[in-house]
C-alpha cells in the first residue's frame, strides 16, 4: 500500500472511531423555497437562476449540510460541512426535481447566528435587475394553523404561482386553499357607514394534496410540495381583480410555509407575496 494511501486509510478510521463518541449534533431545517441548480428557461424568453449566500457569525465553527461539499482533494474521506465564523460562502445547493425547494440544516445551538440569503434573477436581464428576495423560512415561521396571503394582482399582463411546502414531508399530506375577493376601496374598516364594508367573498375553494419527493442524502430533507398556476384559468376567479388566499393544514400536525410570485411578462420583474 503507498504511503499516502495508507495515511488516508487512517485518517479515516480515526474520524469514524472520533464522530462515534460524539452526540448526534440536533439540526434546524431552513427552507430554501426556490433552488435552481444552473438555469432554467423561463416564459418569454427568461432564464431562470437562484443564489444563495450564507453567514455564520457564531464563535467558533459549526456545521450546516444540505449544500454540495468541496470535493476531496485525495483518496477517501468525508465530506465536510465544517464553517468558519465570519465567512460569507456562496454554497452550491441541488434543486429537487418535484419539489422546487431544497432544506439546510443548521446546527441548532447556533441556529440564530446563521443568516441565510436566497434570491432568484432573470439572467436573461441580469445588467437591468439584481433579481428578488425570497425569504429563507425558520423552522419558527412554519404554520400549523390558517394563514393568509394578501392582495394578490389577478390582472392581465401578470403570471402568479402559489408554492406550498411541508419541510416534514409528511406522507399524503393535504391542505385547503380559499380563494377569496378583496375590496381595494375599503379603507376605514369601522368607520360608521351605510351600508358597513361587508366581510371577504369567498370565489373558490380547493383541497390539494402535497407531493412528498425523497432525496438521495438522506430523508432528513426529504420535502413536500404542492404548485397552483395559472390562476386565469380558475373559473371561480373571473373578474376578480385582487384576492386574498387562505391555505389550511388539513393533516394532523402538519407544518406549512407558502409564498405566491408575481411575474410581470414584458419586465419579468418578480413580487413575492408571504404570509
Amino acid at each position: 500500500m503507498r504511503l499516502h494511501h495508507f495515511l488516508s486509510f487512517c485518517v479515516l478510521i480515526i474520524s469514524v472511531a472520533a464522530v462515534a463518541q460524539q452526540p448526534p449534533l440536533q439540526y434546524e431545517r431552513v427552507l430554501l423555497p426556490i433552488a435552481i441548480t444552473g438555469e432554467v428557461p423561463g416564459a418569454f424568453g427568461s432564464r431562470w437562476t437562484t443564489y444563495v449566500a450564507v453567514t455564520s457569525t457564531a464563535d467558533r465553527e459549526i456545521t450546516i449540510r444540505g449544500y454540495v461539499p468541496a470535493p476531496c482533494a485525495f483518496g477517501p474521506c468525508f465530506p465536510s460541512f465544517a464553517v468558519p465564523a465570519g465567512v460569507t460562502f456562496f454554497p452550491r445547493v441541488e434543486a429537487g426535481k418535484v419539489t422546487q425547494g431544497a432544506l439546510l440544516l443548521v446546527e441548532r445551538q447556533f441556529a440564530p447566528q446563521v443568516a441565510v440569503h436566497l434570491r432568484v434573477q432573470d439572467v436573461s436581464r441580469q445588467a437591468q435587475t439584481w433579481g428578488t428576495e425570497i425569504p429563507a423560512v425558520r423552522e419558527g415561521q412554519l404554520f400549523t394553523t390558517p394563514f393568509d396571503l394578501l392582495d394578490v394582482p389577478l390582472a392581465a399582463g401578470f403570471r402568479q404561482t402559489l408554492r406550498i411546502y411541508d419541510v416534514d414531508a409528511l406522507p399524503r399530506a393535504s391542505a385547503v386553499i380559499r380563494f377569496y375577493r378583496i375590496d381595494p376601496a375599503v379603507t376605514y374598516p369601522n368607520q360608521p357607514t351605510n351600508p358597513q364594508p361587508a366581510p371577504d367573498t369567498l370565489l373558490a375553494e380547493k383541497v390539494i394534496t402535497l407531493q412528498t419527493e425523497q432525496r438521495p442524502e438522506s430523508p432528513t430533507f426529504d420535502l413536500g410540495y404542492a404548485e397552483v398556476s395559472d390562476f386565469a384559468a380558475i373559473p371561480e376567479l373571473q373578474g376578480a381583480d385582487r384576492v386574498r388566499i387562505q391555505i389550511i393544514p388539513a393533516t394532523q400536525s402538519l407544518r406549512l410555509w407558502a409564498l405566491v410570485s408575481v411575474t410581470n411578462n414584458e419586465t419579468q420583474h418578480v413580487t413575492v407575496i408571504t404570509p
